[in-house]
């Protein structure tokens, strides 16, 4: 049962899509003649207002509070998912032949969607990842728990959740949330829905504009000041304001 009203509204978008799908069959038995009447599926109303993800994300100083806050080897993990995006799963598999320094990039070969891509890394994401790979072989893993053992799933979530209380960060978040926090800074700081969706591995923008797209306002700003022509106006200076 769902325990948080995230969890309910997203129940609720689950059945409204399955709803659709319903509706959309039934509509093609009776545009077939297979029944007399479609009043019963068309009284059947969709829930309201449940569409839009209720997305979680940290602010910068949030983030930086949140790191201090770890133990050393959760802080490498959780940096690692600010500077790239990825999921708990994806980083815990990474595998140093998979962190391209030259390029600068990581590998995601195992993603949710079956497709890999790789990760553009700015310069202190790519100097963070190479002090991780020093010294270790192709076929190790880049992240691992302080006693030398790789991560399992769950493994991190009692630390996190203790971070979290330490750093002063109400409601705590999960990890997952450190895949929104990289996304919205992003969006905030003016990237395209296109390029965010390339970076987190989204099958298409659809998934990324309904998470982000409230974000973006930043970016049909420059677009406007960027991209629009000016007409042949020429300001006036001499022109004020009179209050």
């Amino acid at each position: 049962m769902p325990t948080t009203e995230n969890e309910v509204r997203s129940r609720k978008a689950t059945a409204n899509r399955v709803l659709s799908v319903f509706k959309a069959i039934l509509n093609v038995a009776f545009a077939d003649g297979k029944v007399d009447d479609d009043t019963a599926w068309r009284k059947v109303k969709p829930f309201k207002n449940v569409d839009e993800p209720n997305i979680r994300f940290l602010t910068e100083t949030e983030a930086n509070r949140l790191i201090n806050a770890c133990p050393s080897d959760l802080r490498q993990l959780v940096k690692g998912a600010l500077f790239t995006g990825a999921r708990f799963g994806e980083l815990a598999r990474l595998k140093v032949a998979n962190v391209k320094v030259d390029m600068p990039s990581i590998l995601i070969s195992e993603s949710k969607s079956g497709k890999p891509r790789h990760v553009p890394l700015n310069h202190e994401g790519l100097d963070f990842f190479r002090s991780l790979i020093l010294g270790k072989n192709g076929g190790d893993f880049v992240f691992l728990k302080n006693d030398d053992t790789s991560w399992r799933k769950n493994h991190h979530r009692r630390q996190l959740a203790e971070a979290c209380k330490n750093a002063n960060i109400s409601p705590p978040v999960k990890f997952h949330e450190l895949r929104h926090t990289y996304a919205s800074l992003l969006a905030q700081a003016g990237a395209d829905l296109l390029s965010i969706s390339k970076l987190l591995g989204h099958a298409d923008t659809r998934i990324t504009s309904r998470h982000y797209a409230h974000l973006t306002d930043k970016t049909l700003s420059n677009a406007v000041n960027n991209l629009l022509p000016g007409f042949g106006h020429v300001p006036n200076s001499k022109l004020s304001v009179i209050r």
